[in-house]
């Protein structure tokens, strides 16, 4: 059966299919405003394929049809909406983000789908049921607008898979997949998965062909990059009596500057200071959590896309930001879908597959 795999990042949604192909785009949505212009100079596709940068989809549902900006062009209207709350499940705008991957990812396939989808570990019992049952009920159409408008493509699932996030990333690390993490049989290894709104914490120990966890020091905190934001958010409110929204932030971050009254404001000492007050949360919390046991770990691995931000503050000889620990979860859920999935192989094809999306 086909497979995609959905990470509903609460800043970035990742995912893969069974073809090796990944796409990845902020977790933003907006009302499609379109307007007379947006064909002339070319905002809805390119004649390569469709540009991730500007995706404007058409939901069909119960006869139905509605527009939205997703991912970076949506940060470009006044209506953007950041849509998660703790409940991804409910949010109005988690619909699209899902029927876009899909919709991405699907190209030339007709056949049964089997969606994996990922919660942090603090949610999942909670809302795991509501999600299975989110997706399997969903049915609908999209339409990527521009030069692929009559490209329509079915969001429908024939199975569906809910997996705790920060695990699915485990599973990807340890598979024999050709990273080398020179894990210590018998040792303890603590594993850090920090996303946009909450950080996931593992701790396990390899054995003979199993793996022991310690439920006790495996939780969810309120931590994330959600955090760097606020605390740019924060500043500019102070300095400039200026308030921020999502696009303005998410556009500071990409390009580490911002121009006000016509001046340019080099952000770059403003984003390191609030991530190393990040990095120090997040050490309180896995000191809280994992206690004295923390010392005796003999490694510590980093996934997630806030790792890949904080690769500088969090590296050392025992601790390490795994290769692509961005797309670790959504390889991870591909695997334990299909044992046939091989994550070299998925890596392989990523830049070709990126390149020819842009």
């Amino acid at each position: 059966m086909f497979v995609i795999s959905i990470d509903l990042g609460y800043r970035y949604v990742k995912a893969v299919n069974s073809r090796y192909e990944r796409v990845m785009f902020p977790s933003f949505v907006s009302l499609a405003e379109t307007q007379g212009l947006d064909g002339v100079f070319g905002s809805a596709g390119t004649s390569r394929g469709i540009n991730l940068k500007k995706l404007h989809v058409i939901l069909n549902e119960y006869g139905k049809s509605e527009e939205y900006f997703v991912g970076e062009r949506a940060t470009w209207t006044d209506n953007v909406v950041a849509p998660f709350g703790d409940n991804k499940v409910w949010a109005k705008a988690t619909k699209v983000l899902v029927a876009t991957a899909t919709g991405l990812l699907t190209h030339g396939h007709e056949g049964s789908l089997h969606v994996v989808a990922g919660l942090p570990l603090g949610f999942f019992t909670d809302q795991k049921e509501e999600l299975a049952k989110f997706l399997k009920e969903l049915d609908l159409t999209i339409n990527f607008a521009g030069d692929l408008v009559t490209n329509r493509r079915r969001v429908s699932f024939d199975k569906v898979s809910v997996y705790p996030q920060g695990y699915t990333a485990l599973v990807f690390a340890n598979e024999d997949n050709g990273i080398d993490l020179d894990l210590e049989k018998e040792s303890w290894v603590g594993l850090v998965d920090i996303g946009g709104k909450t950080t996931d914490v593992l701790m396990f120990k390899l054995g003979d062909g199993e793996i022991d966890f310690d439920t006790k020091k495996c939780q969810t905190f309120d931590v994330g990059t959600f955090e760097v934001e606020d605390y740019i958010r924060n500043y500019f409110q102070t300095k400039y009596k200026r308030r921020l929204d999502d696009g303005e932030i998410y556009g500071i971050l990409k390009t580490k500057r911002y121009f006000l009254d016509g001046k340019k404001l080099d952000m770059t000492e403003v984003i390191e200071e609030a991530r190393k007050k990040l990095v120090e949360k997040i050490d309180e919390n896995l000191n809280r959590i994992w206690g004295r046991t923390r010392r005796a770990l003999s490694r510590t691995l980093w996934v997630g896309g806030g790792a890949v931000d904080l690769k500088e503050y969090v590296e050392s000889d025992t601790s390490m930001v795994i290769d692509d620990a961005q797309f670790a979860n959504v390889l991870g859920g591909a695997y334990l879908a299909d044992s046939n999935f091989r994550v070299e192989k998925a890596k392989a094809y990523a830049k070709m597959h990126v390149a020819s999306m842009a």
